[in-house]
């Protein structure tokens, strides 16, 4: 005998319709089963308060929901030019949500609004994670309370996961992260790009030391050697030293 399918989607909109009526017989403000979501303009970058109501900073191409739910309605008419998908972290993703991002092929990541007291210019982070690495969301959880907005993706090929930070960090636009259990072959791949300049995470101090020394803007991890701590403790001083240009000295063979 089949098992009967369960509609999440559905499931999730009546428990949203519910919240609703339970908040405006309380006088409680309704909660929205249509978080806002803004797309940001091409080569302009804002930077988000540490309130809800304010707009998150964004890069071209990337649609930004502030609610915790996140719909397949409250996304109608919004996929034109989208590559990639920023929900806030913890914010729940429905299943039909993650089976259309895989279809039109949109990246799922985690827009991290800064505290109050950290700098005010953000800094993009794209994470690829390599296939058998796990889930970063708690990784990216940490990064929340930083100036950091996340991009998040999973690749299963480590050739096109160094391909693609090549391309997105490429002439300062951003720092990239590669979660993989194949380090040396990453870095290796990685360092072969013209204008990528990769560090291998081993600890805090001996990481930023790489860095700064090479402006480097590719740190290359692997999660299973470094453990949960040790990892968002590297990660965090690396985005917090912010995109490095090349040194001068190098400009020539590394910029």
């Amino acid at each position: 005998m089949a098992e009967p399918s369960i509609d999440f989607e559905q499931i999730v909109q009546e428990v949203l319709r519910a919240l609703q009526t339970l908040g405006g017989a309380e006088g409680a403000p309704p909660l929205s089963g249509s978080p806002r979501c803004s797309v940001a303009p091409a080569n302009r970058e804002t930077h988000a308060p540490a309130t809800p109501t304010a707009p998150i900073p964004v890069a071209s191409g990337q649609l930004v929901m502030t609610g915790r739910v996140v719909t397949l309605s409250a996304l109608d008419g919004r996929w034109a030019g989208i590559h990639q998908l920023l929900v806030p972290p913890g914010a729940v993703v429905t299943p039909a949500v993650r089976d259309e991002l895989r279809r039109r092929n949109v990246a799922l990541g985690f827009a991290a609004s800064p505290a109050s007291g950290t700098p005010t210019k953000s800094v993009l982070l794209t994470l690829v994670a390599h296939a058998g690495v796990g889930d970063p969301a708690e990784l990216v959880a940490a990064l929340a309370g930083a100036s950091v907005v996340v991009r998040q993706e999973n690749l299963d090929c480590l050739i096109a996961s160094c391909e693609r930070l090549a391309g997105l960090v490429a002439g300062g636009k951003g720092l990239g992260l590669l979660l993989t259990r194949h380090t040396p072959s990453a870095m290796c791949l990685a360092n072969r790009h013209r204008g990528v300049r990769a560090v291998l995470a081993t600890d805090v101090i001996p990481t930023a030391t790489a860095s700064k020394a090479i402006g480097a803007n590719v740190l290359v991890a692997d999660p299973a050697t470094l453990g949960g701590g040790r990892l968002k403790r590297i990660v965090l001083d690396y985005c917090r030293a912010g995109v490095r240009p090349c040194p001068r000295v190098f400009e020539k063979e590394l910029g």
